[in-house]
């Protein structure tokens, strides 16, 4: 039976930040075969304004493209959760299973 985790990671995540070790030990404590975390959980929190803004869009999916590469090292067999990316100039919630 896969024990199942669920995290909400704080506002400003970055996999280059000590605040990221601290969650690897963490979920390695929990050794969970499935985690699910808050949506789009890298970066601070961009669409707080009703204003798009093309340049901020695209540093938050940069954001979430390197940290995607990092997720490996979390070592679960399943990671749920969403990224942002931009699709025909829009910003979408795209969500990913590895």
């Amino acid at each position: 039976m896969a024990t199942v985790a669920f995290v909400e990671w704080p506002d400003g995540l970055k996999t280059e930040d000590a605040e990221w070790g601290n969650i690897q030990q963490q979920v390695k404590s929990a050794n969970p075969g499935i985690l699910v975390t808050n949506e789009m959980p890298f970066g601070s929190w961009r669409p707080v304004v009703e204003k798009f803004n093309l340049e901020e869009a695209q540093a938050w999916v940069e954001e979430h493209d390197i940290a995607m590469g990092k997720l490996s090292q979390l070592d679960v067999a399943a990671i749920i959760s969403s990224r942002p990316k931009l699709v025909n100039g829009k910003l979408v919630n795209e969500v990913f299973f590895t």
